[in-house]
């Protein structure tokens, strides 16, 4: 009884340290991420969620405004939009909640959505974690295939998580589309971007289906389990096996090849 009340509360120490991981991933105020781009006049940063912009003068912060709601900001090179994730309900979505990437000036004007109601997307559901390429004319993120069920209360499948997500690439207006990995089940991608020249495209892919194709030690369950089972049967792995993966990328008229 004494082995079994231990490993009880084993298991519930284990599931509370991921629900704070989670809570502090994805909680509105409580994931800070910054990113930096620069003009002639002054520095932009944006601070995820809430998202705000901030003039910097001689390491001073001058001046400091909240502009909307979101998730992993990315400035356009030129310093003139910010891309972002936001979450948010719609009947409509599955699940009755939705992940896209919108678009806003730093003066708070021009709002867009670019991901939401786009044909080329029907067969995703999330979107998120935006990166411009450095000449400004497309953004890569990640989209979560609607092609396999989802795990549990879908907190795994959320952007920056990225259980079957795959790595897409976009005009940064919207207009054009391109899926660049197609990922099996039980894969995972986050954190996409492009080199400072534009000559390469990164991302973290998720590759524990690789690893464990039988499972690990007898549990018979193919790759990561995304959940807090990880704490007992993939000990060091606990929140999933990353690599990052490197790949060359041309945009011969217009369009993205790897």
């Amino acid at each position: 009884m004494e082995l079994k009340r231990r490993k009880e509360m084993k298991n519930k120490s284990a599931f509370l340290l991921l629900v704070i991981f989670f809570l502090f991933h994805l909680i509105p105020g409580s994931a800070i991420h910054s990113t930096l781009a620069q003009n002639d006049h002054h520095d932009l940063v944006a601070v995820e969620m809430p998202l705000y912009e901030t003039f910097l003068n001689k390491n001073k912060e001058t001046i400091l405004n909240r502009i909307g709601a979101g998730a992993f900001p990315s400035w356009s090179p030129d310093g003139s939009l910010i891309a972002f994730t936001r979450g948010r309900w719609n009947i409509r979505a599955h699940w009755w909640y939705s992940y896209d990437i919108y678009t806003i000036h730093p003066d708070e004007s021009n709002e867009k959505c670019l991901t939401c109601n786009k044909k080329e997307l029907a067969h995703t559901r999330w979107r998120g974690q935006p990166h411009w390429h450095p000449n400004g004319d497309y953004i890569v993120f990640t989209a979560e295939t609607s092609k396999y069920p989802r795990k549990g209360n879908g907190t795994s499948h959320r952007p920056g998580l990225g259980r079957n997500h795959n790595i897409w690439i976009m005009k940064s207006d919207g207009s054009k589309f391109w899926q660049v990995t197609d990922y099996p089940d039980n894969w995972g991608s986050i954190r996409p971007g492009f080199s400072h020249d534009g000559k390469t495209l990164y991302w973290n892919e998720e590759f524990s289906m690789e690893k464990y194709p039988e499972g690990k030690h007898g549990d018979h369950h193919p790759g990561s389990f995304w959940g807090w089972e990880n704490f007992t049967y993939r000990k060091g792995e606990e929140l999933g096996a990353w690599r990052i993966k490197l790949a060359d990328i041309t945009f011969e008229d217009e369009s993205p090849s790897i």
